[in-house]
């Protein structure tokens, strides 16, 4: 199972979780010409629904607009299920979790928005070694954020490094600062490459 996949069972699992006697119902209720009756009756939890809506083919890693239309229309002001999911398809609706160059350097992206911290990466990536995981940690990236990219970029721990990196600008935008990975990098207790970024 690839890394998309993963985190698409990841966001199910979490939505599922979130919900409510009320919006399990009324999920089921507006699939009701969808799935037949009997199979309808069956389903007794949020995963049960997700099954039922994949064999129907209205719902997989590359389309979850049916799943759009459930949460937003069926479950009354339960806006932090829909972040769930806003969150899985900002990450994987576009190419995965970020792009770079050939030669191996940040490219900037639109959705990059903020500062241009691609000097402040590469020499992190060069310096960070085999911490960058605690540095995701402390920049607020969740295991299956890492345990993806470990999977992506198995042989490659300067890649790994530097896919974090971009997952946390991507995913933080204005918020990922230059001020935010010193205070993170200090957190780690690598102050030498906290006080090379802070001066750069």
């Amino acid at each position: 199972m690839d890394a998309k996949n993963i985190n698409f069972r990841k966001c199910l699992v979490d939505i599922a979780k979130g919900m409510r006697g009320g919006d399990l119902e009324a999920m089921k209720y507006m699939c009701k010409d969808l799935i037949p009756r009997r199979r309808l009756e069956d389903i007794e939890s949020g995963t049960d629904l997700w099954e039922a809506l994949e064999e129907r083919g209205v719902l997989a890693a590359d389309d979850t607009a049916f799943l759009n239309t459930l949460l937003s229309s069926a479950t009354e002001n339960r806006t932090d299920l829909a972040k769930i999911l806003e969150k899985y398809e900002r990450q994987f609706g576009q190419n995965g979790i970020g792009s770079h160059s050939e030669s191996g350097r940040v490219q900037k992206e639109e959705e990059f928005v903020g500062e241009d911290l691609s000097k402040e990466f590469d020499y992190v990536v060069d310096h960070i070694g085999r911490h960058w995981r605690t540095l995701a940690r402390k920049l607020q990236l969740t295991e299956t954020d890492i345990d993806c990219i470990i999977e992506e970029n198995s042989r490659n721990l300067k890649e790994q490094s530097r896919k974090s990196l971009i997952q946390w600008k991507k995913e933080y935008k204005e918020e990922a600062t230059k001020r935010a990975l010193v205070e993170a990098l200090k957190q780690c207790e690598l102050n030498d490459t906290a006080y090379h970024v802070q001066n750069m």
